[in-house]
């Protein structure tokens, strides 16, 4: 299927959704599918009547300025809410001890539409090659009514045609690290070495996020030491 014929199917969805509602939610990352996905909303909303909200790990990250700063640059402001991860590992008691009860994405997109509208329509840029739990959450269970991810077919060659015709910015991943904020021993790692205070708004929440740290080094060190590297 050709990207034009892809975009006319996403301008169908969304114009169902904007059928239901003139006002409505796009959950907003400033990655290239979160853009490619406001692009498109904005051919059937008014931009006043979009309302872009962000999912924070914790608070004090760098990487909620770089999504709100992204938002200004596109005349919107953002609303944050904290992420349905964060009250997971809290509750797990992931390098924390045991704390509150764990919610999931439904329960974000609930505390949104009670701020916005309780039938406001919710986008977001899932596509259906991102991961199983995405793919879940775009099912066609009853739960997930109102629920729209209109690039859920596109790829990610697809997404960046589209941003590269429409001459859209957005935010890049920043080395090898993952996409998004977590608790992964890889962003951690990445985290302390390229963003020391993302790191450190984490470690506040997850005081014993140190261990995955002095984990790396020593590994990485035992690795110099029988290779012979570093010295």
């Amino acid at each position: 299927m050709e990207l034009k014929e892809k975009e006319r199917q996403a301008l169908q969805i969304i114009g169902l959704a904007a059928s239901v509602s003139k006002n409505c939610v796009l959950f907003f990352s400033g990655g290239k599918d979160s853009v490619a996905v406001l692009h498109l909303l904005e051919k059937a909303y008014n931009k006043k009547d979009i309302n872009l909200v962000f999912m924070p790990f914790v608070d004090g990250l760098d990487e909620t300025e770089l999504v709100a700063k992204i938002a200004k640059s596109l005349d919107y402001e953002i609303n944050l809410y904290q992420h349905w991860r964060f009250f997971v590992d809290k509750a797990q008691g992931s390098y924390c001890p045991p704390s509150g009860k764990p919610k999931r994405i439904f329960d974000i997109y609930a505390e949104a539409r009670a701020d916005f509208g309780r039938d406001i329509p919710i986008f977001y840029g899932a596509k259906k090659s991102d991961g199983i739990w995405r793919r879940l959450v775009t099912g066609k269970g009853k739960e997930n009514r109102g629920i729209y991810a209109p690039i859920y077919e596109w790829s990610k060659y697809d997404v960046l045609s589209y941003i590269r015709k429409n001459r859209l910015d957005y935010l890049k991943q920043e080395g090898d690290r993952i996409s998004g904020v977590d608790l992964s021993d890889k962003y951690l790692v990445w985290a302390y070495e390229n963003k020391r205070r993302s790191y450190e708004a984490i470690k506040k929440e997850f005081p014993f996020v140190d261990v995955v740290i002095k984990r790396h080094e020593f590994f990485n060190e035992s690795w110099k030491e029988k290779t012979g590297e570093g010295g």
